[in-house]
């Protein structure tokens, strides 16, 4: 699947003039879009689960002629690359298959925990839902209790 998305993303790109290239980048840093040379630069250490929302999140810095990164601006980006790479029906399949936890759901549909939360960000901003569900909620009551530590839960994707 993330082949597929990798091969699409790259024609796009292709056909918009815009390079993609592998470098070493911090890492810290899973890639850049150099506006002035209409360049998308990729770390080379990621794994294809990463490199897709990388690709997507840097083509949408493309999109929308972003100059420098701010935090609106980058926020804008996962928003824009997750509305690129999943659908409504993807996400509510995945939900239902593997519950409502965004690494669950992330591992579901082989992206990366960020670029889901991106995609519930833009749904909910969009009128769709009414911030978190009852799920949601139950899990952060669990770790609010000590239950569960939350620092397990986190993503270590893009």
């Amino acid at each position: 699947m993330n082949e597929e998305r990798f091969a699409r993303l790259a024609d796009l790109c292709a056909a918009q003039g815009v390079r993609i290239a592998w470098v070493d980048l911090s890492p810290q840093r899973h890639g850049q879009y150099k506006r002035r040379d209409r360049l998308i630069e990729l770390n080379r250490t990621l794994v294809l689960r990463q490199l897709v929302p990388v690709l997507a999140h840097e083509y949408a810095h493309f999109v929308h002629d972003d100059a420098c990164s701010t935090i609106a601006a980058e926020r804008r980006a996962w928003e824009y690359a997750a509305r690129m790479l999943i659908t409504p029906a993807d996400y509510a399949r995945a939900e239902r298959v593997v519950g409502p936890h965004p690494n669950a759901i992330a591992a579901e549909l082989d992206l990366t925990a960020v670029i889901v939360r991106a995609w519930r960000r833009q749904h909910r901003a969009a009128g769709h839902e009414k911030g978190p569900g009852l799920d949601d909620l139950a899990l952060l009551l669990t770790c609010a209790r000590g239950d569960l530590n939350p620092h397990a839960l986190s993503d270590t994707g893009t």
